[in-house]
C-alpha cells in the first residue's frame, strides 16, 4: 500500500511491516521510539461477556457472545469451566428458570437455548435474529427481546413446546435491561 500518506512516509524511510520493523512508533520529528510489550494479565476464555447469572450454588454463569460459549465460574476458587461451546453457546444473555434450567439467547443464530439441570441442551425457539435480553416473571412466564437484527418483545414457553408469541414490536431496543415483571402483560 504505497501512495498518498503512506507513500510519503516510505520516502522518508518509515516502513510498515517487514523485517526492519520492531514494535514502536515515530514521533513528530520522525525519530523511532521503541517500546516493550509484556503480558500483565494472562488471557482468558472470555471474549465478550454480555450476561451474568448466579446459580445459587456458588457459581457465576457468563454468556460469551464473541466466543460463542457459556462459562461457569466457581466463586470460591475462580476456576472457569465451559458449560456450552460453539455453535450452541453463542450467548448474549443468560438466566436461570424456576426449575433450575439455564437459558441463553443466541444473538447471531436467532435461537433460544435451554439446558436442564440434568445437562440436556436443546433449542426451544428459532428464527428470532438479534435475541438479546431475557427474564422470567415471578409466575414463571418467560420473556425475550430482539435488538439490532429485530426489535421486539416475545413471550416464550420455558419448555419450548409452543411457538413464541410476539407481544410488542418497534420498542426502540430493549437491550441489557433488568425487568421487574409483576403485572405487565398479565392475562
Amino acid at each position: 500500500m504505497v501512495g498518498g500518506h503512506f507513500g510519503d512516509l516510505k520516502k522518508k524511510g518509515i516502513t510498515f511491516g517487514g523485517p526492519e520493523c520492531t514494535p514502536g512508533y515515530y514521533n513528530n520529528e520522525g525519530i523511532k521510539t521503541t517500546y516493550r510489550q509484556e503480558v500483565v494479565v494472562p488471557g482468558s476464555a472470555f471474549q465478550g461477556v454480555h450476561g451474568l447469572a448466579l446459580d445459587g450454588k456458588g457459581h457465576l454463569l457468563a454468556s460469551n457472545l464473541l466466543g460463542q460459549s457459556v462459562h461457569s465460574i466457581d466463586l470460591s476458587t475462580g476456576a472457569v469451566t465451559t458449560v456450552e461451546e460453539p455453535p450452541l453457546g453463542g450467548a448474549d444473555d443468560v438466566t436461570f428458570g424456576p426449575d433450575g434450567s439455564l437459558y441463553w439467547t443466541g444473538f447471531f443464530t436467532g435461537q433460544l437455548m435451554r439446558r436442564t439441570p440434568e445437562g440436556t441442551t436443546r433449542v426451544i425457539a428459532t428464527e428470532l435474529p438479534g435475541l438479546n435480553s431475557l427474564a422470567f416473571r415471578r409466575d414463571g412466564r418467560f420473556y425475550v427481546t430482539q435488538v439490532g437484527r429485530g426489535d421486539a418483545l416475545w413471550e416464550v414457553a420455558p419448555d419450548g413446546n409452543t411457538p413464541p408469541q410476539l407481544l410488542l414490536s418497534g420498542l426502540g431496543t430493549l437491550n441489557g435491561c433488568t425487568w421487574r415483571m409483576c403485572t405487565p402483560f398479565a392475562g
